[in-house]
């Protein structure tokens, strides 16, 4: 089970939205984390390692992990349970003369019948309702090889409340039209944008509800045999995000390295 899809009846208006929040620092692009990403995986990668994705809204991050690898993106599988991501991937993957498996799973269903060396989910394990979060690191064991390797990376911090929901969406979408605004995009731009901020805001705001804490994910990977060998941590603080009433909350971004024995 996963939470948290935008709702959205025009995709083609939301990708402009999407973009628009990228380019102007509203969040993060996979991008920027390249760097990170690419520390912690270049070491572990071999020529004849299997690789899987495990969930990938779009192209992002197979494009990200061909980067990294500096290679033809050799034997890489993509699992997701949507199968308009996977299309995506499929075209750029024969644009570009690429060898990329896709594979229509839901990750609540893997077995251990087919594994690889490395999976790398990023942050999946965000779109997962917290009961099916012990399935879902126990199906990542599973598809491991002996001696694999997972690379999960995952924000953690404490979950707002229902009625924290409001202020939470309110603050984000101001936070947005301020970086609108510094980058130069007109008044008429920002309105038209206005009902898919309001969507964005509110949805963003609600997978907070079910953030997984630092204990918990540590917790679920040990559950499933893993042995978490190195963890790199980013936090940030929300008391700049429309908190008025002095509680100072921390979300980490963590980006976890845990082994298969």
């Amino acid at each position: 089970m996963e939470l948290g899809r935008v709702r959205c009846a025009c995709p083609g208006r939301y990708h402009w939205l999407y973009g628009t929040m990228r380019a102007s620092g509203v969040v993060a692009s996979l991008k920027s984390e390249e760097p990170r990403l690419a520390s912690i995986l270049r070491p572990l990668v071999r020529e004849d390692m299997r690789v899987m994705i495990g969930g990938s809204a779009d192209p992002g991050l197979f494009c990200a992990l061909g980067h990294i690898l500096r290679a033809p993106a050799a034997d890489i599988t993509v699992v997701d349970r949507c199968g308009a991501p996977l299309e995506l991937i499929r075209e750029l993957a024969e644009a570009r003369g690429l060898r990329c498996r896709t594979l229509s799973l839901d990750l609540l269903d893997l077995n251990g019948r087919e594994q690889w060396d490395l999976i790398l989910s990023h942050y999946t394990l965000n779109f997962i309702a917290p009961h099916a979060r012990a399935r879902f690191f126990s199906g990542l064991a599973s598809a491991l090889a002996p001696g694999g390797t997972l690379i999960c990376a995952v924000m953690t911090g404490k979950p707002i409340t229902h009625e924290d929901e409001p202020l939470f969406a309110a603050a984000f979408a101001a936070r947005a039209r301020e970086a609108w605004a510094k980058i130069g995009l007109t008044f008429e731009d920002r309105s038209e944008l206005e009902d898919l901020l309001q969507i964005y805001a509110a949805d963003t705001t609600a997978m907070r509800l079910i953030w997984p804490s630092a204990d918990e994910l540590h917790a679920r990977l040990q559950e499933a045999g893993l042995e978490i060998r190195s963890e790199q941590t980013i936090t940030r603080d929300w008391s700049l995000f429309g908190r008025t009433d002095g509680e100072r909350r921390i979300d980490t971004s963590s980006i976890i390295v845990a082994t298969r024995g």
